[in-house]
């Protein structure tokens, strides 16, 4: 039997598997649980809340089972947490979530770098302003 991995992807709207990924994933409103399928399992609201780790969705993504998160940016903090409850943090350049499940499926996501936290932590490029864009940002390898 096997068994269905559940991601987290932070978007900026819900428009199913077309949602626009946020370039930030501690200041997303939003964030989508799929399947590896690419089935919708949940989409968390937090535009209500406080930008930041207080409001992180991390217990609700837990109790509904992800095992992995697909974001363009994280800091440090952020992804220290998720390191602590063993959740697999990648990265993509994706720009809808269509986009970043067709790169999770040909293993082309890539792992987050120190290089990333460190460029996330000083705000290069607009990340967290709104003025960066998942195209734009440097990728390992490349």
């Amino acid at each position: 039997m096997t068994t269905t991995l559940i991601i987290s992807i932070p978007i900026l709207e819900n428009k199913g598997l077309q949602s626009r990924i946020s370039p930030h994933f501690g200041k997303a409103p939003m964030h989508m649980l799929v399947d590896s399928g690419g089935k919708i399992v949940a989409v968390i609201d937090q535009s209500a809340n406080k930008p930041g780790m207080g409001s992180m969705p991390l217990a609700a993504m837990l109790d509904l089972g992800a095992k992995q998160v697909i974001c363009v940016t994280i800091g440090r903090d952020a992804y220290k947490h998720l390191q602590d409850k063993e959740m697999d943090v990648k990265v993509t350049d994706a720009n809808t979530v269509g986009e970043a499940l067709a790169a999770y499926r040909a293993g082309t996501l890539e792992p987050v770098t120190d290089e990333l936290l460190d460029m996330h932590h000083s705000h290069g490029q607009g990340l967290g302003h709104g003025a960066g864009k998942p195209q734009d940002l440097p990728r390992q390898g490349r």
